[in-house]
């Protein structure tokens, strides 16, 4: 009896559904979940993360609350629990600005600040970002503003070049 070759699966995805780049689950396809993407993408193949060290809507507490974070980025085979988040990044719809109250970069502070060994912080809306880098001065957080967060081998190197000038 001979083996017969297994037939490759198809998958439809429904019309308004997405399949995530990380996970494989289906989301609804909105326009904060194609910045969303875009960044997945870029994280696994030029910045060098493996899809198992990402977390896509990775709960955390946050006070009395729980919150979803877009994305959770976890250092090299750690364990995918709140205290080991390395990089928080927050996906916004291209017209929510960085400082919306309720979606802007204060949203994404407050979620560093809720997972204590996170160090680096990304707001992104697809066409603007805010990237923040979160370090201890006198006691109390603070947040530096470097141009990009580093590469999963922890490379900043690129961090300082020059680029384009902020969009706001």
């Amino acid at each position: 009896m001979s083996e017969q070759p297994s037939t490759p699966r198809v998958r439809t995805i429904p019309e308004g559904k997405i399949c995530d780049f990380i996970d494989g689950k289906l989301r609804n396809d909105t326009p904060e979940e194609y910045v969303r993407q875009n960044i997945e993408r870029r994280l696994v193949l030029e910045l060098g993360f493996a899809p198992s060290d990402i977390a896509v809507e990775f709960p955390i507490k946050v006070g009395s609350s729980t919150k979803r974070v877009d994305i959770a980025v976890f250092k090299d085979g750690e364990r995918h629990l709140q205290e080991n988040i390395w990089i928080v990044i927050e996906c916004k719809r291209d017209n929510v600005p960085a400082t919306s109250k309720k979606d802007g970069v204060g949203q994404l502070k407050s979620y560093l600040s809720a997972s204590p060994n996170s160090q680096w912080g990304m707001w992104t809306n697809g066409v603007a970002k805010e990237v923040f880098h979160k370090v201890e001065v006198g006691g109390r957080i603070d947040f530096e503003e470097p141009n990009d967060i580093p590469a999963a081998d922890g490379n900043t190197e690129f961090i300082d070049r020059p680029t384009r000038e902020r969009v706001n």
